[in-house]
């Protein structure tokens, strides 16, 4: 998950999860142990693989928010793993913000489900959840 600290400070030093609406009928990947997953058309996601931006790409060719950045570069050093099957693309999982201001809108995101500016087109999945 990520944590409001996070946000504020602009860094995320761990993998990611997400939960996506491609959730591959059937199929699984280490380190899930079961799925639910209903989407049998091209490019399914199993549950349990882990997605890695492309490391090549530079963030500051991209228009991102601070939020936005955050997230980029973790998901390049990092990655992110399925967890879940969801009414949406890819839907980050977020910390609420408990007691005091949320920093998400100071960072530019008006929700933890909105749509990221990413290049979702540069994502791959690894053979391995360790990364290779």
């Amino acid at each position: 998950m990520v944590r409001t600290k996070e946000i504020t400070a602009g860094t995320i030093d761990h993998a990611l999860v997400f939960s996506t609406s491609f959730c591959k009928t059937g199929e699984l990947r280490a380190p899930a142990q079961k799925t639910d997953g209903q989407y049998a058309g091209a490019g399914g996601v199993p549950e349990g693989t882990r997605v890695q931006l492309d490391p090549s790409l530079s963030p500051d060719s991209y228009n991102l928010n601070k939020a936005e950045r955050a997230v980029f570069v973790a998901m390049q050093k990092y990655g992110a793993y399925a967890i879940d099957c969801g009414g949406n693309p890819a839907a980050f999982i977020f910390e609420t913000p408990s007691g005091g201001q949320s920093p998400y809108a100071a960072a530019g995101l008006s929700e933890d489900f909105q749509k990221m500016n990413l290049p979702w087109d540069k994502l791959r999945a690894l053979h391995a959840w360790n990364g290779k």
